[in-house]
């Protein structure tokens, strides 16, 4: 199924409030909020996709690189240290 159709953004004028709104639409269910929040969400959205990207790369040097086989789970002991270490200097940042 086509991203699209399963998360969807949309801008609202909330003509009470006076304020611009951001929609978000996840499969049937819509969300409401502010500009600042949708930021938010979609800054956690890349951040996410460049870890998964990071922990695929790891993954792949450990198996091809350095030939650590998939019986052997000392790549999935250093994928679990790499991934505190990266939540560890993300906290520093906020």
């Amino acid at each position: 199924m086509p991203i699209e159709k399963i998360l969807w953004a949309i801008s609202l004028y909330g003509k009470e409030t006076k304020k611009g709104i951001v929609e978000l639409r996840i499969g049937d269910s819509n969300v409401q909020c502010s500009p600042e929040e949708a930021r938010e969400f979609a800054l956690n959205i890349m951040t996410a996709a460049e870890a998964a990207e990071t922990d695929e790369f790891l993954m792949h040097f450990m198996r091809e690189i350095i030939k650590i086989s998939d019986d052997d789970y000392n790549h999935l002991k250093f994928l679990k240290e790499f991934r505190n270490f990266r939540e560890q200097k993300k906290r520093v940042i906020e």
